[in-house]
């Protein structure tokens, strides 16, 4: 999988690194996480800014990325994570807008504040969206079942 990530200030690249090591590995090394570019410090941004800035649409149309993890601090405002792009359904959000005529992908947006298992778990709720969409579930927000 081609990742793209884009860092807005700290220096998250060593968790970044964890994160994608424990995914690869839970995965039984199914998941492989390249990281195509690094976009270190440019300001924080609306994950639709970041996609119009970086010609990210574009470039999953062309097969370079196939989802973009951004780091920042936890006042960005970002959700866990959304999808974009044709066919987009809801994960963490609902689908993003602007008219993107791309195939779908996914914006993670992790806070470089928090330890690991924060981004974890961001992850694991975005894997339950994708499984209750694709099961017909409903996802429970609260509490357990």
């Amino acid at each position: 999988m081609k990742l793209l990530e884009v860092i807005y200030g700290g220096d998250p690249v060593a968790l970044s690194g964890k994160v994608r090591g424990i995914l690869q590995g839970a995965s039984l090394w199914q998941a492989q996480f390249e990281v195509e570019q690094l976009f270190p410090n440019g300001g924080a941004h609306s994950f639709l800014q970041t996609i119009s800035d970086l010609n990210i649409a574009q470039r999953v149309s062309a097969g370079e990325v196939d989802e973009v993890w951004l780091w920042g601090p936890e006042d960005t405002g970002w959700p866990e994570s959304q999808m974009f792009g044709q066919g987009a359904f809801a994960v963490n959000s609902e689908p993003g807008g602007g008219g993107l005529t791309c195939p779908p992908f996914i914006v993670h947006g992790f806070n470089y504040e928090r330890d690991t298992a924060s981004a974890l778990h961001a992850f694991a709720h975005r894997v339950e969206w994708m499984l209750a969409h694709r099961y017909s579930v409903p996802v429970r927000i609260q509490g357990f079942s």
